[in-house]
């Protein structure tokens, strides 16, 4: 039925295709490669839509436009980490890290990136949730992160360090009962 279609995607609506407003957005940055904005507005259409792939090929485009900005290197990252291209996001958040090395979540991801490569590079993101605590210590993504390596390197002493700082910060998050 069409509420359950434009319930799927949101560029849907129940009569005749796109959004108002989707294609010309599309359109504009098609017609208009060089246009940042543009780029960074069709890219976040299609990640709100989970078309990662589209939305990385308009963040690219942006990218390429202005090179040194931050926020679209963060966002390649993100939109690569979606897709669990993990090589992929490691290059942009290493780019967005060499710029500003203090932004504790880009840290903690890029350390979650090794934990789920395959192999798993543990040791690489327990260093780079240690720097990220570095920044916060109280950052409680990292935190449970870092408990959860700690598991799987079967480090006792290390999961209940953790586990203990992760108390202190979120009493009920749901790491702290499953470990």
């Amino acid at each position: 039925n069409s509420t359950a279609t434009s319930q799927q995607n949101p560029t849907q609506n129940s009569q005749n295709g796109m959004q108002p407003g989707v294609a010309e957005a599309i359109d504009k940055a098609d017609k208009n490669v060089e246009d940042f904005e543009a780029q960074i507005k069709a890219g976040e259409m299609f990640g709100r839509i989970k078309n990662f792939e589209k939305a990385i090929t308009y963040f690219e485009r942006a990218n390429k436009i202005k090179p040194d900005d931050y926020q679209t290197l963060v966002i390649l990252g993100n939109v690569n980490f979606e897709l669990k291209r993990f090589s992929e996001v490691r290059k942009w958040y290493e780019k967005a890290l060499a710029k500003n090395s203090d932004d504790v979540n880009v840290r903690a991801d890029y350390g979650l990136s090794f934990f789920l490569s395959e192999p798993k590079d543990i040791e690489r993101a327990i260093k780079e949730y240690k720097t990220s605590l570095s920044i916060n210590p109280n950052h409680e993504p990292t935190l449970q992160n870092l408990a959860v390596a700690y598991s799987e390197k079967k480090d006792a002493e290390g999961v209940k360090e953790t586990i203990a700082k992760l108390e202190k910060v979120n009493p009920k998050n749901q790491i702290i009962q499953k470990l």
